[in-house]
């Protein structure tokens, strides 16, 4: 598969569909994303069950999955077919709250809290 198309889509008979396997994949990113899972843990899973990102570049990263997780076309903007529903679709999605961690005092993802006085210490 050519990666000049935006991932989980093809071009069949001159027209922009889903590819259904990608697709599955497009839809598990964001389940696993909304479930609190981070980026990079989303790229590692997907890399060691052997799912490509294409035969060209086939290493998920963190940043294909940033670029999944941003994209509006999946929820059908730029007369892109839907593959997410607008309820799942959070644009920015980076700012969503980060799951409950140890050390994790609950920040935003990508927010740092300024240092305490005194501390020289960031939380979040």
């Amino acid at each position: 598969m050519n990666r000049k198309v935006l991932y989980g889509y093809q071009i069949m008979d001159g027209k922009l569909v889903p590819q259904p396997q990608e697709a599955a994949v497009v839809s598990r990113v964001f389940g696993l994303y909304l479930e609190g899972n981070l980026q990079r843990e989303i790229s590692d899973t997907l890399n060691a069950e052997g799912i490509l990102y294409s035969p060209e570049r086939p290493v998920w990263t963190k940043f294909r999955i940033s670029f999944i997780l941003r994209n509006e076309r999946y929820m059908g903007a730029d007369d892109y077919p839907v593959l997410i529903g607008s309820e799942t679709f959070h644009p920015g999605g980076h700012q969503r709250p980060r799951p409950n961690r140890a050390g994790d005092h609950g920040g935003v993802l990508g927010h740092r809290q300024p240092c305490p006085a005194g501390t020289g210490v960031r939380r979040g």
